[in-house]
C-alpha cells in the first residue's frame, strides 16, 4: 500500500467514525421530538377544522333564525304565515301579493348580510309558494310539490329542527349550479299546527373548511350529515383522496354540536413525515457535508506528505501540449530530483521550438497557396473571349474589338500585377465592369449590370478577385447566357463590424437539392494542399469562400439564397478595412 493511501485511511478513520456516531445520536433524539410535535399539530389542526364547521353551522342557523323569527313591524316569515293560518277563508290576491312583497324585502335584507344565501322559499300546507330567487336567479322547478320528497318528511319530523342537505343539483331547483339547502318547519306556538316549511338555498362555500386545513393534500377533510348520509363538504377528490380514505386507522371523527354533522379528517402520515422532517434531512445533509469536508482535509494532509517525484509524475500525466503545466517546481534542488525537473523542462522547450518552426513552414505554404489561387483564370472565358475577338476582327472593323481588347488587358493587369492582396471596392467594381463590357459585346447587350454601392463604401478595402467570379457565375448559371433573366445587381451596405456585398440575378434560380449541395460545399473546411497543386475546380464559390476564410478567419464568407424560377442572391460578409487603417494604396503596374 502506498504511503499516501495509508495516511489517508488513518486520518479518515479518526474523523469519520466520531462524526457518524454523533450524527446518529442527534438524529434519533430529533426523531422522537418530531413524532410528539406531529401528534400535537394533527390534533390542533382537527380542532380548528371542527371549530370552523361549527362556526359555519352557527352562521347558517343565525341566518335561518333571522328569516323565520326576527320581526320588525310583524314582517318576519313566522308572523306572515301565522296571520295566514288564523285567517278564515281563502287568501285574496292582494294578501298574497302583500305577503310575497314583505317576504322578498325581508329576504333581500338577510341575503345582503349573508352572501352565501342563493334564495329563500316557503312552502305552505295549502300549497302556496313564496320565494326570493336571490342573486343567482334561482327558481323552483315548475309544478314541483315537496310533500312526497324525503327531505320534506324529515324536516317535519325534526319539529322545528334544521335539516341540512348534501351538495349537489337538486330537482327542486331549476338551476345548473350545485348548491345545498337548509329547511325548517314552522309551527304555531299555540296550536302546534304546521305553518309551512322554509327552505334556504345556499352556496357550497357555506361549509368550505379549506381555510382551516393547512395540511393541504396530506389530509382529507369531509363533513357528512349522518341523518341522510349526504356529503356537505369534501376537501378534494381523485386517486389521492381514495388512497387517504383507505387509511381508516389514521382518521379523526367529531360531531358538530347540536347537529347530525360529522367532521372526519384522514391524514397521510407518510406525507406529513416527509414534510415535517425536512429539518431532519437538513441535519443529515449537514452531517454528510461535515464528513465529506473531513475526508477532503484528510486527503489534503496526506497529499502534503507525498514526494516530489509524485508531483513530477502528476505533471507528466496532465501534460497535453508543449507548454509547461503549472505545478510546484523542484528544479532548484541540487540532487537527482532537481536533475529530473530540469531535463523535463528542457525537453518541453525543445518541443515548443519545434512546433513553432512547423507552424511557420505551414504559413509559408499558405501564402504560396493564396498566390496560386489568385492566378487562376477561367480558361473557357479566355478562350471564348479570344474567339470572339478573332471572329470580329475577320468580319469587320469595329470599335468593339478595341473595347474588348482593352477590357481584357485591364483584367490581366488587375489579376496579376497588383502589389497588395487588398484593393478598394471601387477597383474591384472596375474589374467587374471590364468583364461585363466584354460579355455585353459577346451577347449583344442582352443583359445589364446594376450597381447600388454607397459612396462611403467604395473606398473600403476588400480581398481582390471575389466579385468578378460571382458575376461570371450569375451570367453562366443564373441567366444561362441571357436565356433566363437579364439583370445582375451588385449592392453593398455597411454594418457594425463589417460590410455586406450582395450579387443578385433574376435568372432561373436553383431547386432545394442543388442549393443544399452548394451550401454543404461551402461549409467544408479549407485545407492545406501541396505547393503548386492544381485541381479541376474553377475560381468559383468554394475558392472564394476558402480565400476569405484563410485571410479573415471563421465567421466571414459566402451565403447563398435561391428559389427556382426567381433568381439567386449571394451574400459576402467581410470585415471593414478603411483607407486609413487598411493596407497601403494598391497600385496596378502597367508592365
Amino acid at each position: 500500500m502506498k504511503l499516501k493511501t495509508r495516511f489517508f485511511l488513518i486520518f479518515s478513520m479518526l474523523t469519520v467514525i466520531p462524526l457518524a456516531a454523533l450524527t446518529a445520536i442527534a438524529y434519533m433524539q430529533y426523531y422522537y421530538v418530531t413524532e410528539e410535535r406531529m401528534s400535537d399539530i394533527i390534533s390542533s389542526q382537527f380542532a380548528n377544522i371542527s371549530q370552523e364547521a361549527s362556526d359555519s353551522y352557527d352562521s347558517a342557523k343565525q341566518a335561518m333564525g333571522l328569516l323565520t323569527f326576527y320581526s320588525q313591524d310583524h314582517t318576519s316569515i313566522y308572523d306572515i304565515l301565522q296571520n295566514f293560518s288564523r285567517k278564515e277563508g281563502s287568501l285574496t290576491g292582494y294578501e298574497i301579493f302583500r305577503a310575497s312583497w314583505d317576504m322578498t324585502t325581508l329576504c333581500q335584507n338577510i341575503s345582503y348580510a349573508y352572501p352565501f344565501i342563493y334564495g329563500v322559499f316557503v312552502f305552505t300546507p295549502e300549497g302556496e309558494l313564496f320565494g326570493y330567487d336571490g342573486k343567482e336567479n334561482m327558481e323552483i322547478t315548475p309544478g314541483y310539490t315537496p310533500q312526497d320528497d324525503k327531505w320534506y318528511q324529515d324536516t317535519l319530523e325534526l319539529h322545528g329542527g334544521i335539516y341540512i342537505s348534501g351538495v349537489g343539483r337538486h330537482s327542486m331547483f331549476e338551476m345548473d349550479k350545485e348548491c345545498l339547502f337548509l329547511s325548517q318547519s314552522l309551527q304555531d306556538i299555540y296550536t302546534h299546527e304546521s305553518l309551512g316549511v322554509v327552505v334556504m338555498a345556499c352556496s357550497p362555500t357555506l361549509f368550505d373548511l379549506s381555510m382551516g386545513n393547512v395540511l393541504g393534500d396530506s389530509a382529507l377533510v369531509s363533513l357528512v350529515n349522518q341523518d341522510n348520509q349526504e356529503e356537505v363538504y369534501v376537501s378534494h377528490r381523485g386517486q389521492a383522496a381514495r388512497k387517504l380514505e383507505e387509511q381508516t386507522d389514521r382518521a379523526l371523527h367529531a360531531m358538530v354540536e347540536d347537529t347530525s354533522l360529522e367532521v372526519t379528517m384522514v391524514y397521510d402520515y407518510d406525507s406529513l413525515y416527509r414534510e415535517y422532517h425536512l429539518t431532519g434531512y437538513i441535519l443529515l445533509l449537514f452531517a454528510v457535508c461535515c464528513i465529506v469536508l473531513a475526508v477532503c482535509l484528510c486527503w489534503v494532509i496526506s497529499s502534503s506528505l507525498v514526494t516530489p517525484v509524485q508531483e513530477l509524475s502528476s505533471q507528466m500525466l496532465r501534460q497535453r501540449t508543449s507548454r509547461r503545466v503549472e505545478g510546484k517546481d523542484y528544479s532548484y534542488r541540487r540532487d537527482e530530483i532537481g536533475i529530473l525537473y530540469r531535463q523535463y523542462y528542457a525537453m518541453l522547450e525543445q518541443l515548443e521550438a519545434s512546433i513553432k518552426k512547423d507552424y511557420q513552414d505551414k504559413l509559408i505554404l499558405l501564402d504560396a497557396q493564396m498566390k496560386s489561387l489568385e492566378a487562376r483564370i477561367n480558361s473557357h472565358f479566355l478562350f471564348n473571349t479570344l474567339e470572339s475577338i478573332n471572329s470580329m476582327a475577320e468580319l469587320e472593323d469595329n470599335e468593339q474589338i478595341a473595347t474588348m481588347s482593352l477590357a481584357l488587358g485591364n483584367m490581366f493587369r488587375y489579376a496579376i500585377k497588383t502589389d497588395s492582396e487588398l484593393v478598394t471596392l471601387e477597383q474591384e467594381l472596375a474589374n467587374v465592369r471590364d468583364y461585363v463590357s466584354i460579355q455585353s459585346i459577346r451577347f449583344g447587350g442582352r443583359f445589364r449590370l446594376e450597381e447600388k454601392i454607397p459612396e462611403d463604401c467604395r473606398k473600403l478595402r476588400t480581398l481582390k478577385l471575389i466579385l468578378q467570379p460571382l458575376v461570371e457565375n450569375s451570367l453562366q448559371h443564373g441567366l444561362n447566357y441571357c436565356t433566363c433573366g437579364d439583370t445582375i445587381c451588385i449592392s453593398a451596405r455597411r454594418e457594425e463590424g463589417g460590410i455586406w456585398i450582395l450579387v443578385e440575378d433574376n435568372g432561373q434560380g436553383m431547386d432545394s437539392e442543388q442549393l443544399g449541395k452548394i451550401r454543404k460545399m461551402l461549409e467544408t473546411e479549407a485545407s492545406f494542399t501541396e505547393l503548386g497543386h492544381r485541381d479541376k475546380q474553377s475560381i468559383g464559390l468554394k475558392n472564394i469562400q476558402s480565400r476569405i476564410e484563410l485571410y479573415y478567419g471563421k465567421g466571414y464568407g459566402l451565403t447563398v439564397e435561391s428559389r427556382e424560377g426567381e433568381g439567386t442572391t449571394i451574400r459576402i460578409w467581410i470585415p471593414v478595412f478603411s483607407p486609413e487603417k487598411g493596407a497601403a494604396n494598391v497600385q496596378i503596374s502597367d508592365h
